[in-house]
């Protein structure tokens, strides 16, 4: 039985939507966890201004990469309503990860802006994965 494409439409939208408020929920909770986690661990080194060290013990952490992911969860949150909005949100997100995966790739092992943005290693993992696959979203719903 084939669909109406109202009906195709419609899920599309749903997905994309889906797509908006699963990735905002991660990003705003892995931003909260990047100010919280430094705070309460002895063995992480940071102030309540500038927390830095690493989440899980995996990826590393630092102000400009937990502002960053605050915002895009938030964000993320906010369209998550509206197809055009989460389709939008899932261009801009791949562009701005991908850009920030070359950063951190590019950089070297200095990293960028001194230790505002860590390089390589799992975030660049992470950042690559989030802009390829938002990108593949925009470009498929």
């Amino acid at each position: 039985m084939r669909q109406e494409p109202s009906t195709r439409r419609r899920e599309k939208g749903r997905a994309i939507q889906m797509f908006a408020l699963v990735l905002g929920a991660a990003y705003l909770m892995m931003g909260g966890l990047g100010f919280i986690l430094p705070l309460l661990s002895e063995d992480l080194p940071g102030t309540m201004g500038a927390p830095d060290g690493s989440l899980l013990g995996i990826l590393a952490v630092g102000p400009f990469l937990t502002v960053t992911h605050i915002l895009t969860g938030t964000a993320g949150l906010t369209v998550c309503k509206s197809y055009r909005d989460s389709k939008v949100y899932a261009l801009v997100t791949g562009i701005g990860y991908l850009a920030l995966f070359l950063l951190e790739v590019l950089s070297g092992s200095a990293g960028v802006l001194g230790s505002l943005l860590p390089s390589g290693g799992a975030n660049a993992g992470l950042h690559f994965l989030t802009g390829f696959f938002a990108l593949q979203v925009y470009a498929h719903w």
